[in-house]
C-alpha cells in the first residue's frame, strides 16, 4: 500500500506543473503559526528534536496545509534517525506542491534510497531533473544515479538464497574474529583474532566427526609484539602471507610479509616481500593454489583508483627465484574508487573481492570475477541480500566451493565469522586435488623435482612447480577431466603418467605416487 501511495504521489503531483491543492506557506501563514515554525527552526539548531517536533505538530493541527512545517518536520525526523517518518512528512509536503521547493524532490529521492525504495527514488529523481535548474555536471551525475537506483531495484526484486549462520564450532569468542582461510583439504583454517590493540593469526582444525571447527590456537609467537592482519594461505598450508603495519623493516605504512612452515612444523620468521611492497599501503594478500602468484590490494601510484588489486608471481632465472614487479589487474576489475580484499579460489580462475566502484547496493559490495584467456571479465555483483546498503566484509570460500565465509558484527557487539551456502550461480569451478609424492624407486627417499600437470583435453598446464624437500606436492585441478603428469630431475629418468578425475564426486583427493629411476 505504501509503495502504491508513493507511485500515486509521483504520478499525480510530481509530474505536473506544481500546485496539487491549496496550501499555505511561511510567507502567508498567520503570525502564530509562523512563530511556531521559527521557534522550531531554532530548536533544530540546538538538536532539540523532541520540542521542535512538538511545535511543528501544533502548527499543523492549526493549519494542516502548512507546507513548510512538513518539509522541516521531515528534516527533523531524518536527523533524529526516524527515516520512515521523514519520508512520510516529505511526501505530504511534496503532495501539496512538488515544486514549491524543488530541492524537496531531491531530498525525497534520497529518503527513498535510505528506505531501499529504489523504484520510487528513481521516479522522484526524474521529476527533479525535469524541474530543477542545475549544472550539466550535476545533471549528468544524477542521471547516473537513476541508473544505479534501477540496478538496485532489480537486485532487490531478484534476491539470492542467503541463510547466514555463525561458523560452526568454537572459533568465535568474546574477542573479534575475522578473515578465515581454509587449506585445500578442508582440515585447517587460519583466521585473525583481535584482542585489545593486537591482531594475531590463529589456526583451527576441522573435526569430521563433530562437523565443526576447534578452538583457535596461535600460529606465531611473534604476535605478542606485532600486529598480524589480513592473510592468505597456500593450498598445502605451508606458505602464509599476511599484512603487518609499522614494523622496523617496513617499506610503507603497511606491508605484506611471508613465512613458510618448516618440516618440523614450525613457522619461519616472517620476511618482508620488498619486491612487492612500496612506500604506499599494501595489504589483504591472496595466493594462487600453488602459492606462486600473489594478489593484493594497494594504494600505490599507477593504478586506476584509490586502492586497486595487483598481482605478482614468482619468476625463475638460472635456478634463482624472485617475485616479479607487481602488475595491475586492469580496468575490468579496478575502478576509480576502491577495490580490496581479493580472494582467489583454488580453481585459480574465480576471484571474489570488495569494491565501492562497481555498481552495487551502496558502500562496499562483494563481487565475483572470472579469469579466461589471461583476462579478468564477467564482474558480477553477488546480489541482495548478500550485499546490502551497508559495508560487506571480505569473503572467502571453502575449497568445495559451496560454503562462503565472511565477517560481521554479532548480537554481542563483537566481530565474528559467519558462513552461508553460496548460491550455485555464484560458485567457483568445481575442483579436485592431487596429493603427490616423488621418491627414489630403490632407496624410497623423497626427491625434490619439477612436477608438471596438464590437461589432456587442451594441453593447458594446470600445475608447474617443484615438489618440496620431503617429496610431496599438492595440486588443485578442475574436476571432471583427464590429466597427464610429468616429473623431471637431471639425475633421474623422465616419469610420465595419466590420471582421470572424471569420477562422480567433485572435491575429491587423488593420492599419486611418482617413483623415479636413477
Amino acid at each position: 500500500m505504501v509503495r502504491h501511495l508513493a507511485i500515486i504521489i509521483c504520478t499525480c503531483y510530481l509530474c505536473g506543473t506544481g500546485t496539487a491543492q491549496e496550501y499555505i506557506s511561511v510567507g502567508d501563514a498567520p503570525s502564530k503559526i509562523v512563530k511556531l515554525y521559527g521557534n522550531a527552526k531554532e530548536l533544530l539548531k540546538d538538536k532539540n528534536y523532541v520540542k521542535a517536533t512538538s511545535l511543528l505538530e501544533k502548527a499543523l493541527s492549526l493549519e494542516p496545509s502548512f507546507i513548510d512545517a512538513y518539509l522541516l518536520l521531515s528534516e527533523i525526523k531524518y536527523k533524529s534517525g526516524a527515516v520512515d517518518l521523514a519520508v512520510a512528512n516529505m511526501e505530504k509536503g511534496v503532495a501539496l506542491d512538488s515544486v514549491y521547493n524543488v530541492r524537496s524532490l531531491l531530498s525525497l529521492s534520497k529518503l527513498y534510497e535510505l528506505s531501499m525504495r529504489y523504484e520510487e527514488a528513481g521516479e522522484v529523481l526524474a521529476s527533479y531533473l525535469n524541474h530543477a535548474d542545475i549544472s550539466a555536471s550535476e545533471r549528468n551525475d544524477l542521471t547516473g544515479l537513476r541508473k544505479i537506483y534501477s540496478f538496485r531495484d532489480s537486485l532487490i526484486n531478484n534476491p539470492v538464497d542467503f541463510d547466514l549462520q555463525p561458523i560452526s564450532g568454537n572459533v568465535n569468542t568474546d574477542a573479534d574474529e575475522a578473515l578465515p582461510a581454509v587449506t585445500i583439504d578442508g582440515s585447517n583454517m587460519r583466521f585473525k583474532r583481535r584482542e585489545g590493540r593486537f591482531e594475531s593469526l590463529y589456526s583451527s582444525k576441522w573435526s569430521p566427526d563433530r562437523q565443526q571447527w576447534s578452538a583457535g590456537m596461535p600460529v606465531s609467537r611473534s604476535q605478542e609484539d606485532f600486529n598480524e592482519g589480513a592473510h592468505a594461505i597456500s593450498a598445502d598450508g605451508t606458505i602464509m602471507a599476511f599484512t603487518a603495519c609499522n614494523r622496523r623493516d617496513a617499506v610503507g605504512s603497511c606491508d605484506i610479509y611471508i613465512m613458510t612452515l618448516s618440516s618440523d612444523g614450525v613457522w619461519t620468521r616472517p620476511i618482508n616481500l620488498q619486491a612487492v611492497n612500496s612506500p604506499a599501503w599494501e595489504g589483504q594478500p591472496a595466493f594462487s593454489s600453488d602459492g606462486r602468484t600473489l594478489y593484493f590490494s594497494s594504494s600505490r601510484n599507477g593504478g586506476f583508483g584509490k586502492r586497486d588489486i595487483w598481482r605478482s608471481h614468482i619468476e625463475e632465472n638460472s635456478g634463482n627465484s624472485r617475485w616479479s614487479t607487481p602488475e595491475n589487474l586492469g580496468p575490468n576489475i579496478n575502478t576509480g574508487k576502491n577495490e580490496s580484499s581479493p580472494y582467489l579460489h583454488y580453481d585459480d580462475r574465480t576471484m571474489y573481492f570488495m569494491s565501492d566502484g562497481h555498481e552495487g547496493m551502496g558502500d562496499y559490495d562483494l563481487f565475483k570475477a572470472t579469469l579466461g584467456n589471461g583476462k579478468w571479465s564477467n564482474v558480477t555483483n553477488l546480489g541482495y541480500p548478500i550485499n546490502t546498503p551497508g559495508r560487506e566484509g571480505a569473503l572467502t570460500i571453502h575449497p568445495d566451493g559451496t560454503t562462503a565465509y565472511y565477517t560481521m558484527e554479532s548480537e554481542a557487539g563483537t566481530m565474528d565469522i559467519f558462513e552461508f551456502t553460496l548460491p550455485p550461480p555464484l560458485r567457483p569451478q568445481m575442483i579436485s586435488y592431487v596429493n603427490g609424492l616423488v621418491f627414489d624407486l630403490f632407496t624410497k627417499m623423497p626427491i625434490t623435482s619439477r612436477v608438471t600437470i596438464y590437461s589432456l583435453r587442451d594441453s593447458t598446464v594446470k600445475f608447474n612447480y617443484n615438489s618440496r624437500s620431503d617429496g610431496t606436492f599438492v595440486a588443485a585441478v578442475p574436476h571432471g577431466e583427464k590429466y597427464a603428469i610429468h616429473v623431471t630431475h637431471p639425475d633421474y629418468v623422465f616419469y610420465s603418467e595419466q590420471f582421470d578425475l572424471k569420477f562422480d564426486t567433485p572435491y575429491s583427493v587423488l593420492d599419486l605416487r611418482a617413483p623415479l629411476t636413477p
